[in-house]
């Protein structure tokens, strides 16, 4: 019969019981995080643990067997601080990031959080988590991505068009004709005084 090789993907460092366990069922121990996309891919049989897409895409992924879980991994230790975090574009309320050990207290990530929170309140505005929430909730969609202005201008057309809609039910009560294709400020100024 002949051996198949089954790659187990394991972020960061093995523990001693995670190399006992490959050894016992036959597992090549690979990190996910060594992997880069694009990267030429090792043959094998088969993907198992926290596989990269590109392996799990081409050899399919099975179950860990028994007694087996990448879960257990230590995490890496050579991550950035919560400073070096937001510096690179980060929100700081996603440190630290996946795989990674903490290399700042909670005190310097509870300021870097309330430091960015400032920040994005500066305007007045809400904060772009909260916009984003703000989006969802109204099933708007939006750009994961876009950035807080975008996502402000999106939030503040959708109330301008509920308020549209508010103001030509008023209207439409009270009697009042008006062209469909009627702006904010045009509605405003059909309401009579009171």
């Amino acid at each position: 019969m002949i051996k198949q090789k089954i790659l187990w993907f394991i972020p960061g460092v093995a523990t001693a019981e995670q190399k006992a366990a490959a050894q016992a069922n036959g597992l090549t121990i690979r990190n996910p995080l060594a992997y880069s996309d694009g990267a030429g891919l090792e043959e094998c049989d088969g993907v198992t643990g926290m596989a990269p897409k590109a392996y799990a895409e081409k050899f399919g992924v099975t179950d860990e067997p028994e007694g087996c879980s990448w879960q257990g991994a230590a995490l890496r230790e050579d991550g950035p601080t919560v400073a070096e975090f937001v510096a690179a574009g980060y929100p700081a309320a996603n440190y630290p990031p996946e795989g990674y050990v903490s290399r700042s207290t909670a005190q310097e990530i509870a300021d870097a959080i309330a430091e960015q929170d400032a920040d994005n309140n500066a305007d007045g505005k809400m904060p772009i988590a909260k916009l984003r929430e703000v989006l969802t909730a109204r099933g708007i969609d939006f750009d994961p991505k876009a950035k807080k202005p975008d996502l402000q201008a999106l939030v503040d057309q959708a109330e301008v068009a509920e308020k549209v809609v508010e103001l030509k039910v008023a209207l439409t009560e009270k009697g009042i004709t008006f062209n469909d294709d009627v702006t904010l400020d045009e509605l405003k100024a059909l309401l009579p005084a009171e």
